[in-house]
């Protein structure tokens, strides 16, 4: 009897041991989780971007929320903290999507000024800064069956 009650105290210390192990790495998969869904929303918002295509003739009730939508995933990747693992992505494609950021920024201040140099200008900004921000995810990205 008291052996049984040895071993059952031996199992239980190694359940109870091992449940902080087992929720750290909830947790850390939690975080990892949540950081992927923060980009998924930026990622969607830098295509409504891209999908508008020509800045100058697109309607302005497009542009905008398009625009601000994706201000705010930057924003709400700028004051993540990107777990470990992620953290070499994170650090090369959060600049490039807030250069589209800019860009998109640009242009909607250029198309509520009626700037016609400013619109150019911004087109040829965030046609420039998708389209590096394109061969950085291009280049990061393992090719097809490579795994």
């Amino acid at each position: 009897m008291i052996r049984n009650s040895v071993v059952l105290a031996c199992v239980l210390a190694l359940l109870l041991s091992a449940a902080p192990v087992a929720q750290a790495a909830d947790l850390e998969t939690d975080r990892l989780v949540a950081h992927e869904l923060l980009w998924q929303e930026a990622t969607a918002a830098v295509l409504s971007v891209a999908a508008l295509r020509d800045v100058a003739v697109v309607p302005l009730d497009k542009l905008q929320p398009a625009q601000a939508r994706l201000e705010r995933a930057v924003v709400q990747l700028i004051n993540s903290q990107p777990p470990p693992q992620v953290l070499p992505d994170h650090l090369l494609l959060l600049p490039l999507v807030q250069e589209v950021t800019a860009a998109a920024r640009a242009a909607v201040d250029a198309r509520q000024a009626g700037d016609k140099p400013g619109i150019a200008s911004s087109q040829a900004w965030l046609d420039a800064s998708l389209s590096q921000l394109a061969a950085a995810v291009k280049k990061r990205r393992p090719a097809a069956g490579s795994r």
